[in-house]
């Protein structure tokens, strides 16, 4: 089982993180996330294994920089390659409006593809993607989302660009780029 390479160690992010079941909770207090997590168990029924935390560094190590944990502890949740990809393909584009922007980012913040389990400012791709984007000011909304699961992008890229293009396949019906 993967686990921190320093037990006491704070993530870079500066929180933990974990999800069971679809469900996803967080806390910048190691106590208070355990507790957390054993509620997810419990909230289905299940008993929350013993040792809960070791089940939480198993999560976590799956997203957190190499070298932060003892081992890899499975596939990662993403291709981080393919985001940068995708993400560097939108750098020079034209710019959306910043209240289109920030209306989109909200939208983003609710989906369900956003997928949260990412840890984008430990990975510095928030400050990548702000300075590829022509260094738009980073506004609140962007420390909430994090990666648009459908197209392999960091989702504050695709809600700068003017025009990213129509809702990839994955996509919910409440996606602003079905109604572009």
């Amino acid at each position: 089982m993967a686990r921190f390479r320093i037990q006491s160690a704070v993530p870079p992010c500066g929180k933990f993180f974990f999800e069971f079941d679809g469900e996803y909770v967080e806390s910048v207090n190691r106590a208070e996330l355990c507790e957390l997590a054993r509620g997810l168990y419990r909230k289905r029924g299940r008993v929350p294994p013993v040792d809960i935390f070791g089940v939480v560094m198993e999560h976590m190590c799956r997203t957190l920089p190499d070298g932060f944990c003892t081992e890899p502890s499975g596939p990662p949740l993403l291709d981080v390659a393919k985001v940068k990809s995708n993400t560097a393909a939108m750098f020079g584009s034209r710019i959306a409006n910043p209240v289109v922007v920030r209306e989109r980012l909200h939208v983003c913040m609710a989906c369900p593809m956003n997928d949260r389990a990412s840890c984008p400012s430990c990975s510095g791709l928030l400050e990548w993607v702000l300075a590829g984007m022509g260094g738009r000011t980073r506004i609140p909304a962007d420390d909430f989302v994090y990666v648009c699961r459908p197209a392999l992008a960091f989702a504050s890229a695709l809600a700068t660009v003017d025009n990213p293009g129509p809702a990839p396949d994955g996509c919910p019906d409440s996606c602003w780029r079905r109604n572009l």
